[in-house]
């Protein structure tokens, strides 16, 4: 609860904080492959409007095999011209040096489902998006 309650602090109408459980129901976390659960969190933003022209940073905080967290940011770049947002998923982890070749594989997997969840989103939303994830 603590991590939930900071990203609450830095939440504002250009930020939006996932809450710590939104990245566990979308990958069925304890599965050992990062499952993908759409449907599980498509409600999760109902309100949010994640994809309106105001945001530009979403948080979502992801618990590492029960060890550490780290957090996946997706910046957003909105082009009103063309109704379309683009967005850049970065992933910051203190220890990814310690174990470099696993940590590289979670990462990679990780940003694969967030991107999959943002095109998702769109979908849902009736816009159109281009993500690009970065390590």
């Amino acid at each position: 609860e603590v991590i939930n309650c900071f990203l609450g602090r830095l939440a504002s109408d250009k930020v939006y904080a996932f809450s710590t459980f939104f990245f566990a129901k979308l990958t069925q976390q304890h599965s050992p492959t990062l499952g993908y659960n759409y449907e599980g969190v498509r409600r999760w933003t109902a309100r949010a409007h994640l994809f309106d022209g105001v945001r530009r940073i979403l948080l979502i905080p992801v618990h590492v095999r029960d060890d550490h967290w780290c957090l996946a940011t997706v910046l957003l770049n909105h082009h009103r011209q063309q109704q379309r947002c683009r967005g850049v998923v970065r992933w910051y982890d203190s220890t990814m040096s310690f174990h470099e070749s696993q940590s590289l594989t979670y990462a990679r997997r990780a940003l694969k489902r967030i991107a999959h969840y943002l095109h998702d989103e769109q979908v849902n939303k009736h816009t159109t998006t281009t993500t690009t994830t970065t390590i």
